[in-house]
């Protein structure tokens, strides 16, 4: 589950690494103004958007990588109903006793 939620952050992140480095040389071209502010905010626009595709990556990553995130995800959205009077510690147990 670490290896893929690492991959998945080094992907997504990525275009923000490089848009980082890539604005410097836009700004010694000899663009003028308009393109050249147009050029950064498509830039910001798309590396905003990786950041959020990466968040939105690690939560289906733990979604369905790790069996105790989905109980507390449950838990959570159900306020505790959805397991019929089992107590969180109850359920930890069973499923120890599984491992």
């Amino acid at each position: 589950m670490l290896m893929a939620a690492s991959i998945s952050s080094i992907i997504f992140l990525a275009p923000v690494v490089l848009f980082s480095y890539s604005h410097y040389p836009l700004l010694s071209s000899n663009m003028d103004g308009y393109t050249l502010s147009l050029a950064l905010t498509i830039m910001d626009n798309v590396s905003g958007v990786f950041k959020v595709y990466k968040y939105a990556a690690n939560f289906i990553v733990y979604s369905l990588a790790a069996r105790r995130f989905r109980m507390e995800l449950v838990m959570l959205l159900t306020c505790g109903r959805c397991f019929r009077g089992a107590t969180r510690s109850s359920i930890q147990t069973n499923q120890r006793q599984k491992n």
